[in-house]
Formats: C-alpha cells, sequence, structure tokens
C-alpha cells in the first residue's frame, strides 16, 4: 500500500489499496487554505536502527484531519523522496476505495528505519520525515458528488463500467501533509584504531627506550576509555580517552607507578558512539622488558 505524489502531467495523488485505485486533484497545502494539514514530530533527533538493541528506534507523533491511509515519506538532503513507510492499518478496497483506515486525531509510531520499498536505512545520514495523509469519503458521497464528471473519463486508472475513476476531476480524496521534521539516521558504528610506537618498553631508568606512546584514533566521536591487562588478564592501568581517541606516553607502570613485571600485555580500546553504537572491542599488544642497556662506543648496547 502506498501513496505518492505524481508531480507531472494533471498531477494526481494515487493510493494503491490491493486491487484498487484512489484518486483525487493533487492540491499544496502552502497555496490552498482549504487544503487540511497533517502535524508530525519526533521523539529524538535521531537513532541507530542496527539491531544493536540501543536507540533502534525512533517514534513519531502526529495528528491527521480526518481519517485515511497515512504514511511517511523520507526525503534526504536535497529534498527527493528516498522512500516511504505506511503506518495506516489495512484497509478493505471496496470498487477501488478504501472502507477504514487510520482513524482522524492524533496517534504515534514507531519505526525501525524499514521502508516500504524493503530498503533499510543504513551508514550515516541527515534525512527528513513528513506525513502524508489521503483522507477518504465514501463511496456513495464520491459517485454522487462528481456525477458531472463520471461520463468519458479520460485518465488511464480503474474503470468501473464505464466509470473511470483516474479522471483528474474526481474529488474522492483530500490530501493532508505534515511540515518537515529532520533525522540523523547513524546505523554505523565508530571504529577505533590502536597503535604503539614501540613493541617493547624498558622500564629500567637508563635512558633506552623507557617509555612507549600509546595511541587511539577513532572514526567518528564516542566516548573512549582504555584498558591495560597483565599476562593473567588483570586489570593494571586505566586511561580514559577523549571523543577520538587518547595518546599517552607510558613507562611500563601500573596506575601506582610501579614497574610492571615482564611479559606481554594488552591495551584495550572500547568507543560508544551516538545513539549507542558501539565500536568492536580493539586490542594492541606491548612488551614490557627487564633488560637494562648502557651507552658503549656511542651505541646502545645490552648492560653487562
Amino acid at each position: 500500500m502506498q501513496i505518492r505524489t505524481v508531480l507531472a502531467g494533471v498531477g494526481v495523488i494515487a493510493a494503491t489499496l490491493g486491487c484498487g485505485v484512489l484518486v483525487a486533484p493533487a492540491a499544496s497545502a502552502a497555496t490552498s487554505d482549504d487544503t487540511p494539514t497533517a502535524t508530525l514530530s519526533a521523539s529524538a533527533k535521531g537513532f541507530s536502527p542496527n539491531g544493536d538493541g540501543k536507540q533502534d528506534t525512533i517514534t513519531f507523533s502526529y495528528e491527521i484531519p480526518q481519517s485515511g491511509v497515512v504514511a511517511l515519506e523520507f526525503l534526504n538532503s536535497k529534498g527527493a523522496v528516498i522512500g516511504q513507510k505506511t503506518i495506516s492499518d489495512e484497509a478493505t478496497p471496496l470498487l477501488g476505495l478504501p472502507v477504514g483506515s487510520q482513524p482522524a486525531g492524533e496517534g504515534t509510531y514507531t519505526w525501525r528505519g524499514d521502508l516500504d520499498q524493503g530498503l533499510p536505512l543504513g551508514g550515516h545520514q541527515d534525512i527528513k520525515a513528513r506525513l502524508v495523509s489521503l483522507g477518504t469519503t465514501s463511496l456513495t458521497d464520491c459517485l454522487g458528488s462528481n456525477l458531472g464528471d463520471l461520463l468519458g473519463g479520460g485518465g488511464s486508472g480503474l474503470n468501473l463500467g464505464g466509470l473511470d475513476l483516474s479522471n483528474p476531476d474526481l474529488q474522492c480524496a483530500d490530501k493532508a501533509e505534515s511540515g518537515e521534521v529532520p533525522i540523523e539516521v547513524v546505523a554505523k558504528a565508530p571504529v577505533l584504531n590502536l597503535s604503539t610506537s614501540l613493541g617493547t618498553v624498558y622500564p629500567v631508568r637508563d635512558g633506552f627506550r623507557d617509555s612507549v606512546k600509546l595511541s587511539a584514533k577513532a572514526t567518528k566521536a564516542a566516548d573512549t576509555s582504555f584498558t591495560l591487562t597483565s599476562p593473567k588478564g588483570d586489570v593494571v592501568r586505566k586511561w580514559a580517552g577523549t571523543a577520538d581517541g587518547f595518546k599517552v606516553s607510558w613507562n611500563g607502570t601500573d596506575s601506582s607507578g610501579d614497574t610492571l613485571k615482564p611479559g606481554f600485555y594488552k591495551l584495550t580500546g572500547t568507543a560508544l558512539g551516538e545513539y549507542g553504537n558501539k565500536a568492536t572491542v580493539k586490542s594492541v599488544t606491548v612488551r614490557v622488558s627487564a633488560k637494562e642497556f648502557e651507552m658503549r662506543d656511542g651505541e646502545w648496547k645490552l648492560k653487562g
């Protein structure tokens, strides 16, 4: 079931419902005082429809002036419609016209980022949402009020015994449209890249590689944190990162300032981006060595 505004030709609005077609002259909410308007708002500025269970949905609140077929249209940054999501209850088609649908008044709809077209919204993009409602009258009212326009037709839609319901002169529905609501879609988690300037640090204070630079870079702004674990898996040091990562000169000591025992230590970083998007845990290994060096003949050499 879909609502579509046709901008070319006679400009008719078509709502496809089962086997029938409902049509009406296209009207602009911006130019006609008689055109009913709808309202739309969102529960948040954005969401993350990636199925991780954190801020995967966004709830829209809306109000329509009359019962009808209702859908959300989504536009890209250039204003082009990239998809829609029908939020009406299924309506029963009767000779091409829906009997029942979304009731007039206020309502809410929780959206998971899926579209009628079957294409999910992913990545990181800024879109706009607007609500389109196609209100309906009864078949009797429609045919009775348009009796003079039913013969001849000339449209290309469903024809019932010579009565062409695609005739652009027919008044079988009223379109209501809301303003546009900006929505940020962030379905991709930040990536956190860790690195060390050296593979081994020699914390004996002799001037030879007494410290190593540990650094991390996040591809997107995120809350970052870092832990250093011993060969046995015990946490020996923690660092709080910045929005884009961290950089520290580490001298082989634990959080108390004591020199660590020789072995391989693992630096692990985590990053939590917008709307609960958590980066895949990354880690890098650095070795702590107890070897001592001294300067001899202008070169660093093992002591002894």
